[in-house]
């Protein structure tokens, strides 16, 4: 049967061999209770009903309605810590952003790698696209190296937000080297020297 008390005062161990229910103000079906399910052993935190950890309740874990919470409610660092640390999809079946002690930190698109750190900087994978400026800073002397498959060629272009590009800058592994103005090419160098279209001032 199902017992009910609004005060229940215990010394000792107590010993319960079914399911635990406890209330909260206004409970309904959904909400506002707690209930440890001894079938499948596991402790149950119903809607807006909510894990309080440390003295002054600071680190809360909840769910409302259809979103969860992991909220910490001071000033002080959240840590989560781990060797091998993978937060996946709900299902488990793709990762979302992995990371290993002393190695490397992936985020990943759709189960997709993406960006990579590495020991000398980033990696990434596909197209990266800059809302700002990209600058280089420090003393050394800076390079920028493309690294491209069977001879394909490296491209300069501006987009104007649509699907058409004007073209600055193409070269061609081991080939020529275009320069474009208005998107129409101007200068080319050849194994010979250069050619040049219009007129040289």
């Amino acid at each position: 049967g199902t017992t009910e008390t609004h005060e229940l005062n215990v010394t000792g161990i107590s010993t319960f061999s079914d399911d635990l229910f406890f209330f909260g103000t206004n409970p309904s079906n959904t909400s506002n209770k707690i209930l440890f399910d001894k079938s499948n052993n596991q402790m149950r935190f119903f809607d807006s009903t909510k894990a309080k950890f440390g003295q002054s309740g600071d680190l809360r874990i909840y769910h409302e309605s259809a979103v969860s919470y992991i909220d910490c409610t001071n000033t002080s660092p959240l840590r989560i810590q781990s060797d091998d640390l993978r937060i996946r999809k709900q299902d488990g079946s793709e990762e979302m952003i992995t990371a290993v002690a002393n190695g490397t930190v992936r985020l990943y698109y759709d189960g997709s790698e993406k960006l990579t750190t590495k020991s000398d900087g980033i990696g990434a994978t596909g197209n990266i696209s800059l809302s700002g400026e990209l600058d280089f800073t420090g003393d050394s002397h800076k390079f920028i190296d493309f690294q491209t498959l069977n001879g394909k060629n490296v491209e300069f272009r501006h987009f104007d937000g649509g699907s058409t590009y004007e073209l600055f800058v193409k070269s061609s592994a081991n080939g020529n080297v275009e320069l474009y103005h208005n998107n129409s090419k101007k200068f080319e160098t050849t194994s010979s020297g250069a050619t040049v279209t219009g007129r040289l001032v």
